[in-house]
């Protein structure tokens, strides 16, 4: 799961850092780092982050879990890794050596769920009843029928209340997404487009989400279904 919100540069102490697939394809090359401040976390920035920040000023800051799996985010190390290349923080559950739903805070300004859904289960906590606490714009990237998370994604699409705007997208991708792919393949191209409309109001960046047509142009093999827009 991702949660998203925004936050101004913090004192910190990296003390292990790596760089991923060159940075990813953004402008703003990134980098995998352990931090003092951020124990039991692992954070991706960009490389260059006090110049990033004095240029482009507060940048949006990610906070990622990895389910009700494990504690860890090496899985989506591709996927985040080029996210942040295009501008943002992202704090990522699990040590750099290597989850409740916190969507109620309102700190929090839009939610994305990765081939991950509630359902009827109870997952740290967590049940169908906290979808109750949502307030903020949803996207579920689902990997379509094949995806283990599928059922409980849909069941999550029809209870979320009506005041609240929701996104699903189906692939044929499974479970496993394209995580693996270079750069996150689709998924991350996807989550930078959703995080580019909403934490930093790129109208245009929209389309995906919302016209049909423009979807299956880019995505043929995708599905998409929406409400309360």
């Amino acid at each position: 799961m991702m949660v998203s919100a925004s936050v101004g540069l913090t004192t910190a102490q990296t003390v292990q850092k790596q760089v991923v697939e060159e940075g990813g394809t953004g402008p703003f090359k990134s980098e995998v780092v352990g931090d003092v401040s951020c124990p039991g976390f692992t954070v991706y920035r960009p490389q260059n982050l006090k110049e990033v920040v004095a240029k482009q000023g507060t940048l949006p800051v990610i906070v990622y879990a990895n389910g009700a799996c494990f504690n860890n985010n090496v899985e989506m190390r591709l996927l985040l890794s080029e996210v942040v290349s295009h501008g943002y923080v992202a704090a990522a559950i699990g040590p750099y050596d290597e989850a409740d739903v916190m969507a109620y805070d309102p700190r929090i300004k839009t939610c994305v769920m990765l081939n991950s859904g509630i359902g009827d289960m109870e997952m740290m906590g967590t049940t169908k009843d906290n979808l109750k606490n949502l307030h903020t714009p949803m996207f579920y990237m689902i990997g379509g029928p094949g995806d283990i998370a599928y059922a409980n994604a849909q069941k999550d699409y029809d209870r979320i209340a009506d005041n609240i705007p929701v996104v699903m997208l189906n692939s044929k991708d499974g479970h496993s997404g394209t995580y693996y792919e270079k750069y996150g393949g689709n998924y991350a191209k996807a989550v930078v487009k959703w995080l580019d409309w909403q934490l930093k109001g790129l109208v245009g960046q929209s389309a995906l989400f919302l016209d049909d047509e423009y979807l299956k142009m880019k995505f043929p093999e995708w599905q998409g279904v929406r409400k309360n827009f």
